[in-house]
């Protein structure tokens, strides 16, 4: 989903979290909310970083996107071109100064949504569609990120570098980590904004009653359970239960808004795996479709005051917004 069009502006950047570069540095490590208000702006600035290569692909120059790190004490190291559409879907940043270098992280990683611009929505819109039908790791894009992520790992050592997106740039860098975490074992610190899940259904924004959204979770699970028995074998359930489990170590940050339809989901996927009586948890693990968003464990923060309109609730804005109302609590797997 595309930021909403009065950021594109230099006056844009939030106020109210600039200060010394230093401080910015220091408390950008050690304070969970202006670590998360700093990764959302980061994000922002790779959708105006596009929207200023499409303004001067018209002949109209725009340098916009600069304040949304500047402000905050990096600057842009490389830019993420989709070789379909020669789009900017992602930018490297890097800190400016050394003081408390060792307390803040080398590299940010981040990656743009769906952005419908005149450049971009086709490519954007097929990539949706991707993570519908779990293909988005076979896409030139999500290759270009791996590469560009473990190149920085390797460099910089995990530990030092972020990870951050926002809806489909989110699902790029939840898949990014996974794939790190899952192969090399490195668990890098990720910042994932209404990142789409495939269990969000609409119809489970119109239930106001607590039981019967339960009650409709419970039962599309137990069908997704009696398929995925049918159609796996015990070789291939236990398999993918075992790197469900494995995967549980991996504790991203999941930022989602209860009345944004495309990440409302994880609420009830990890409300269910909070209830579950071991026996069901069993059985449920092992039934499970195979999903690349799927996720075991996360520090999940929730909105809790939306303004139940689609547009600002999928928006990146909220995250750093000063009148955020959250709550946030962490979800740890753990099978016995």
């Amino acid at each position: 989903m595309e930021s909403p069009r009065e950021s594109f502006s230099g006056s844009g950047v939030p106020q109210h979290l600039i200060g010394c570069v230093n401080c910015v540095i220091f408390v950008c490590r050690n304070d969970g909310d202006y670590r998360r208000c700093v990764a959302a702006c980061l994000v922002e600035g790779v959708y105006i970083q596009e929207h200023d290569r499409q303004k001067n692909s018209q002949g109209t120059p725009q340098a916009l996107a600069p304040p949304w790190w500047e402000s905050f004490g990096f600057k842009l190291i490389e830019q993420l071109e989709d070789v379909n559409d020669h789009s900017i879907f992602g930018a490297i940043y890097e800190i400016v100064s050394s003081h408390y270098l060792d307390e803040a992280p080398k590299r940010v990683i981040a990656f743009r949504g769906t952005l419908f611009k005149r450049d971009t929505w086709r490519q954007d819109l097929k990539l949706d569609f991707e993570i519908f039908f779990n293909r988005l790791q076979e896409s030139s894009r999500f290759g270009l990120a791996m590469e560009i992520v473990r190149n920085m790992a390797a460099e910089y050592g995990a530990a030092n570098i972020w990870l951050a997106g926002h809806s489909l740039g989110s699902a790029m860098a939840l898949l990014v980590g996974k794939n790190m975490f899952k192969n090399m074992g490195y668990a890098i610190e990720t910042y994932l904004f209404n990142s789409p899940s495939i269990s969000s259904f609409p119809i489970e924004q119109r239930l106001e009653n607590d039981k019967a959204k339960n009650a409709l979770r419970s039962a599309k699970g137990f069908l997704k359970t009696g398929v995925t028995f049918t159609l796996k074998g015990h070789q291939q359930r236990r398999e993918d239960r075992k790197n469900f489990v494995a995967l549980s170590e991996w504790v991203p940050n999941l930022f989602v808004n209860p009345y944004d339809p495309i990440c409302s989901g994880y609420i009830g996927h990890f409300q269910k795996r909070k209830s579950m009586g071991k026996l069901r948890t069993r059985i449920s693990i092992s039934g499970t479709l195979e999903s690349e968003l799927l996720l075991p464990s996360a520090f999940l923060t929730q909105n809790m005051n939306p303004s139940k309109n689609f547009i600002p609730d999928h928006g990146i804005q909220q995250w750093w917004s000063p009148e955020l109302s959250s709550h946030s609590e962490r979800h740890i797997f753990k099978f016995k």
